[in-house]
């Protein structure tokens, strides 16, 4: 049976829109819900809900931004009992709500390498470079260009 573990995300609040656009490029544009404002309940494996008031074993609060077990499965090429993945926003602050069965060590920091290149891009564009990102077994190069 699947559960889901509580982590905290290095993710800086003010780049919190570069963090779902790596979700988006992992899991696809429609395959990452968002509601900043409202939060999201999430399903277990068996879809049940997954969220609870009293903060029980296994269980995680309604989240602003989940991914669907259905979305995961169509990642992993495979059925699986997984949880949604979920993450909630609160005071500046990210967590994360993840079933490993669905989202793996491995496709996490393959997500947190995609936000670390949308954040190290995103002030050298505005500084008026041309910025070249080349990928290769699993190394991110970025090239930054000015010409004056």
């Amino acid at each position: 049976m699947s559960h889901v573990t509580e982590m905290s995300c290095d993710v800086n609040p003010k780049y919190i829109d570069d963090f779902i656009k790596a979700l988006k490029e992992h899991f696809g544009e429609d395959g990452v819900e968002v509601d900043l404002t409202t939060p999201i309940s999430m399903k277990r494996y068996n879809n049940r809900t997954l969220h609870s008031d009293d903060g029980s074993f296994g269980s995680a609060p309604k989240c602003n931004i989940v991914v669907r077990k259905e979305t995961q499965c169509k990642k992993l090429g495979r059925n699986a009992l997984v949880n949604d993945l979920g993450y909630t926003v609160k005071d500046g602050k990210l967590t994360g709500y993840v079933d490993v069965a669905g989202f793996s060590k491995e496709n996490q920091d393959l997500v947190m390498q995609n936000y670390a290149t949308f954040v190290a891009i995103k002030p050298l564009k505005l500084q008026g470079y041309a910025v070249k990102e080349t990928r290769k077994n699993g190394l991110v190069t970025l090239k930054a260009s000015k010409y004056l």
